[in-house]
């Protein structure tokens, strides 16, 4: 495990892909075009890792000085006939960004057919509406139930949770009828190359987004990492973010034991790239 963060550097150097731009990756998978894009540098203070671990802790200050995590903000763009699918929003100040990144792979926002959405954290749903209206008016909606109750209150939630499911409410009301859940494996049967892979622990339905041919395989790992560097190398450190901090280690420990040493490219939400390194 130790030696594998230098690898995977390694390999991110070494791979060469079509990117458009250093923030934007672009492939031909299972016969669609997938872009893997930045809509935001977004630096992440490294205070929200939790750890009491002298070694994780000394590590953290050497690979982060400044005491922040030097991330993109990466979304998904997969298209193939005439379904065309947006992996998570952003931020709502992200909006215009992601209208530009939508252009340069040929769509607007009213292209849209499917949103799906890795879990329901502000900064992955909060491109869903601008000023109380629908950014994708002809998309449905798609979300793990689990994530959808919990966000949206319509299981049991505790007081702390009030704004944030006001909130969530607002954001999701303009799709009211255009939501829907999925589960592990294929999310819709118009597009069976594209599956969900559960990843449950940062939030009740937290969910890996994969797309794979018998060629070539992309697993977006949505926020598996917040703070890659340090997480790649001791993986058992969960982010104060995650809503069951030993249910999200376990996950991450078998997402890294089943995708090491094969050919699976991987990028998440806040990982420090937007090109996807494999680990070998």
């Amino acid at each position: 495990m130790k030696k594998l963060l230098l690898i995977i550097m390694m390999t991110a150097a070494l791979n060469v892909y079509a990117v458009e731009n250093k923030d934007c990756f672009k492939e031909n998978i299972a016969g669609a075009e997938v872009y893997v894009c930045s809509v935001k540098d977004n630096n992440l203070n490294t205070k929200i890792l939790v750890t009491d671990n002298k070694e994780v802790i000394d590590y953290n200050k050497k690979v982060n000085p400044e005491g922040v995590s030097k991330n993109k903000h990466n979304i998904m763009i997969i298209k193939k006939g005439g379904n065309n699918v947006l992996v998570d929003t952003g931020y709502p100040d992200t909006i215009n960004t992601l209208k530009s990144v939508l252009k340069s792979a040929g769509l607007e926002t009213k292209d849209i057919t499917h949103v799906i959405l890795t879990h329901g954290h502000y900064d992955h749903i909060g491109g869903l509406t601008e000023n109380g209206r629908a950014v994708f008016p002809n998309a449905y909606v798609y979300i793990n139930e689990n994530d959808y109750n919990y966000f949206c209150g319509t299981g049991k939630t505790d007081d702390s949770m009030k704004k944030t499911v006001e909130n969530s409410r607002k954001i999701f009301a303009p799709y009211k009828d255009k939501i829907k859940f999925y589960k592990e494996g294929v999310i819709d049967e118009k597009i069976k190359e594209i599956k969900a892979v559960s990843a449950y622990g940062h939030t009740p339905g937290h969910s890996l987004i994969n797309i794979s041919d018998k060629n070539k395989d992309l697993l977006f790992v949505s926020d598996l990492f917040h703070i890659y560097n340090v997480q790649i190398k001791y993986p058992k450190t969960p982010v104060s973010f995650d809503t069951d901090k030993k249910e999200a280690v376990d996950t991450r420990l078998n997402i890294i034991k089943k995708y090491t040493g094969t050919n699976t490219l991987i990028v998440g939400s806040h990982t420090p790239f937007s090109i996807p390194v494999t680990w070998k």
